[in-house]
């Protein structure tokens, strides 16, 4: 800036807006939409929209590293998007993803804005099928936890298989290459949201909708369930994985693997109901 004996050379102005009409902080977001794009998560984070995710999540160890807003934990390392929350809540909601239906939620893993529009336009339903969700949803992120860190151990094969492929990005047992999603330990090796998608996906099989409350529970605890189909599961998707040149974002594109996934742990659940009933 040109100065002349500390003095500027040019008149200063100071520019103001001033905005009647708008009763909350989202409408102002919306009016000022025009220039500089803000995404709808923060338009709704202000709209309240994620307050019953937030009940829900509250007491789990990630809660504090979720951006439910643009730039939020800017500069902050492991941060986890409210779309990703949103998009693997998605797979179990029967509102988006009905119970015994032919069609995978192929589109949590391949669209997280749209996850976000279907949970959005729920609108009356959202927040009660959140509540109901609400007893089986801190389990949903602790079953993807055990899942990534415990893949490629499942099955000695599988370990020795698994390890060798570039996308697990291993080098030795003592060298961390990446760090889980939501408890955030370090890895030796990545596990790429292509493969953990279908996976936990299918667990949705395991999921009880109460006729009368429309609570959620669980036929079988999904903790027990890995630990039991876990190999198979791995094994299916390693496969899955070789017959499509190896591509992460191909397995998760595949409606074949996710059928397979889901059909796999299905079985397992009405093996297991037959069981105690008998």
């Amino acid at each position: 800036m040109l100065r002349k004996k500390n003095t500027l050379v040019f008149e200063q102005y100071v520019y103001f807006e001033f905005f009647t009409g708008i009763k909350d902080p989202a409408q102002l977001a919306e009016a000022r939409n025009s220039s500089v794009q803000v995404d709808r998560r923060s338009i709704e984070e202000l709209n309240k929209s994620f307050d019953f995710v937030k009940i829900a999540l509250k007491d789990t160890g990630f809660y504090n590293r979720i951006a439910f807003k643009q730039n939020e934990h800017h500069g902050e390392r492991n941060i986890i998007d409210i779309r990703e929350i949103i998009a693997i809540m998605n797979m179990f909601n029967h509102l988006i993803t009905p119970q015994g239906s032919d069609t995978q939620p192929i589109t949590s893993y391949t669209g997280k804005e749209l996850s976000l529009n279907r949970f959005l336009n729920l609108k009356d339903s959202r927040d009660q099928v959140v509540k109901n969700m609400t007893p089986i949803l801190p389990d949903i992120y602790k079953l993807w936890d055990t899942i990534e860190l415990t893949f490629p151990e499942k099955d000695k094969n599988a370990n020795r298989i698994y390890k060798r492929k570039k996308y697990a990005k291993f080098v030795d047992d003592a060298t961390f290459v990446g760090n889980s999603l939501f408890s955030n330990k370090p890895m030796t090796y990545c596990v790429p949201k292509g493969l953990m998608y279908p996976i936990v996906g299918a667990f949705r099989a395991l999921v009880n909708i109460d006729h009368s409350s429309q609570k959620y529970s669980w036929k079988i605890d999904p903790q027990v369930a890995w630990e039991e189909l876990g190999s198979k599961l791995i094994n299916i998707i390693i496969t899955s994985s070789e017959d499509l040149s190896d591509s992460p974002d191909a397995v998760a594109k595949s409606s074949n693997t996710w059928d397979l996934l889901y059909k796999e742990v299905l079985i397992y659940s009405m093996r297991h109901c037959q069981k105690g009933n008998s």
